[in-house]
C-alpha cells in the first residue's frame, strides 16, 4: 500500500498536476487520519462489547456525563462559598 502510494504521488509529481508541497501535507494528512481512525475504533471497543445491549455506549456516556456536571457543580458551590465569604470580610 505505501509503495503504491509513493508511486502514484511520483507520478502526480512527474506530469505536474501537484507541487511537492501538495503530496507532503497530504501524505501528513492521510497519517493524521489514520491515527485519528484508530483511537476512535480503540474508543469505540472501549464502550461496546459482545455481550452487552445494542445501545449500551449511551447509558455508559451519560453516566459520565452526569458524573461530570456533579464534578462542576460541587466545585462551582466551592468557590461560591469563598466568594461569599470574601464578599462578607469587612474591609
Amino acid at each position: 500500500m505505501i509503495f503504491w502510494s509513493l508511486l502514484n504521488a511520483l507520478g502526480a509529481l512527474y506530469t505536474l498536476q501537484h507541487y511537492a508541497v501538495d503530496l507532503i501535507l497530504g501524505a501528513f494528512i492521510g497519517m493524521f487520519a489514520i491515527i485519528t481512525a484508530d483511537l476512535l475504533m480503540k474508543f469505540e471497543k472501549k464502550y461496546l462489547n459482545a455481550d452487552s445491549e445494542l445501545f449500551s455506549f449511551i447509558d455508559m456516556a451519560q453516566k459520565d456525563i452526569r458524573l461530570a456536571k456533579e464534578y462542576l457543580f460541587s466545585t462551582f458551590s466551592f468557590w461560591r462559598e469563598k466568594f461569599d465569604e470574601f464578599r462578607g470580610a469587612p474591609y
